[in-house]
């Protein structure tokens, strides 16, 4: 059972091997500026930078952004007689793009090196792991002085504290220095306020001390102090890690055991197994693959969400210590916890914070309240106090749901499907210091709307699709041959 609601731990399995181009809108990076190689019909103009053109022909970087999805950067050679006319960008804009791309690149290559460490083995001991550049020793809050046993890393706005192994460290702290200067060319800071203390646990027990010492609530697996700047993320990394290191031995064991008998199977029949020995083979093979591809997806997953949180979190940290004018009153709760939930899935790439496409998981999960007449109205989302956010015991897990999820429908409406939400939005939704204001009329001023007509347009577009799909995907041209 999960240590606290919402919080699911997942089991890694053990089983042996005989079981079987978006529409551009103000919280969205700017358009890139992308070079054009126009080809000659049937075949559809190409994208991205060139870098060479001869008398064989172009080469280019293709350039593909579609909505949620990384930047896809791929070099095609395009023949001479296939070229119609090529529009070039000027020198800056050409170096603009070209560091883009560069950045991309190193970005990715050096989170796939860090990934790939996680694939093996951790390290028995500290004093195995050499400290890597931007990581230190440190003390863990919890801990007697002088115990060193969490890293720390520091940028511009944040401290990071964690006892998470240090290519886990590692990556927190690259995906910190991505969110931080993605949020400052969003919502650009007007104040300075001490940078925020991250800590990362690695284990439950860890996360319940850490809380125990802060006052804060252990049944949820983050919490933020934007009084304070501290943000607290929750991970059980150290268990699953040991558990998948003797996984994977289990399985490298249980692989090779297989690969043995067959070997015997095969001098016994000649060299080639009759079809009613290979099939169960066969099977028993990918049984096992399967398993050991779960078994890591477990992990993964858990990973991810680390960096979900912390991008959620984060948000909260940076509007409120570096955003709002000092003396108001914050945001209301359902833009406050609406916005960080658009960025919790957000991709962060070459200093851009890319929030241009719905979460197709929470789509579901709001047509399906919409459907059920569950989905929270209008009416009580923009009045519901930050308590009903919050989790503090069993009851209370229905409320925060449908609270969170009406929130982020709303926000992705605004975002992606009306172009609001721009830093003067934010301004104007702005709590007076008292924190008292007429949330319904203030809602219906700042946005241009009556309350019932958008509802009505809230709750339309999530029955047909999702905000913002028929803008970012528009239809193909009627007679073009597709791309190769």
């Amino acid at each position: 059972m999960s240590p606290f609601p919402g919080f699911s731990w997942l089991p890694l399995a053990l089983v042996l091997a005989q079981a079987q181009a978006p529409v551009p809108v103000p919280i969205q990076p700017e358009t890139w500026k992308l070079e054009v190689v126009h080809r000659k019909p049937p075949y559809l103009p190409l994208e991205g930078l060139v870098v060479r053109q001869d008398q064989s022909g172009i080469e280019l970087r293709q350039v593909i952004r579609k909505p949620g999805r990384p930047t896809f950067i791929i070099t095609v050679n395009i023949p001479e007689d296939q070229i119609d006319r090529v529009e070039l960008l000027d020198s800056e804009e050409r170096g603009q793009l070209l560091r883009r791309l560069d950045q991309i690149l190193a970005e990715r290559a050096k989170r796939f090196a860090r990934l790939k460490l996680l694939d093996k083995p951790h390290p028995m001991g500290a004093e195995q792991i050499e400290p890597p550049q931007g990581l230190t020793k440190a003390d863990w809050p919890t801990d007697k002085p002088g115990t060193n046993r969490a890293w720390k890393s520091s940028g511009q706005r944040f401290n990071l504290l964690t006892t998470a192994r240090v290519e886990i460290a590692e990556l927190c702290a690259l995906q910190l220095d991505q969110v931080f200067t993605a949020f400052e060319r969003l919502l650009p800071p007007r104040q300075e306020a001490g940078p925020v203390t991250i800590w990362v646990t690695s284990s439950v027990e860890e996360w319940q001390a850490l809380c125990k010492a802060r006052g804060r609530a252990v049944l949820n697996p983050a919490w933020c102090d934007p009084v304070t700047g501290e943000v607290g993320l929750a991970t059980d990394l150290t268990r699953l890690d040991a558990r998948m290191d003797k996984l994977r031995a289990l399985h490298a064991s249980q692989l090779q055991e297989l690969q043995n008998r067959a070997d015997e199977l095969r001098k016994a029949y000649g060299g080639k197994l009759p079809p009613e020995l290979q099939k169960p083979f066969d099977q028993s093979l990918r049984s096992l693959r399967e398993t050991a591809g779960a078994n890591e997806r477990v992990l993964r997953q858990e990973r991810d969400r680390l960096f979900a949180r912390m991008n959620h979190e984060v948000f909260h940290a940076y509007l409120a210590r570096f955003v709002l004018r000092p003396g108001s009153g914050g945001v209301p709760p359902w833009l406050n916890e609406g916005l960080a939930q658009v960025f919790e899935a957000a991709l962060v790439e070459a200093g851009d914070l890319r929030a241009d496409n719905a979460d197709p998981e929470r789509v579901k999960k709001f047509r399906a309240d919409i459907q059920a007449g569950n989905d929270l109205p209008l009416t009580e989302l923009l009045v519901l106090p930050a308590s009903r956010f919050h989790v503090t015991g069993a009851a209370d897990e229905e409320n925060s749901r449908r609270a969170y999820l009406a929130s982020w429908a709303l926000c992705s409406w605004l975002v992606l499907e009306k172009g609001r939400l721009r830093l003067e939005d934010i301004d104007k939704i702005t709590l007076p210091e008292g924190g008292k204001v007429d949330a319904l009329r203030q809602f219906e001023q700042v946005f241009g709307m009556n309350l019932a007509e958008a509802q009505n347009q809230l709750r339309d577009i999530y029955r047909k699709g999702a905000p913002g799909q028929l803008k970012a995907i528009p239809n193909p041209p009627v007679g073009k041959a597709p791309q190769p």
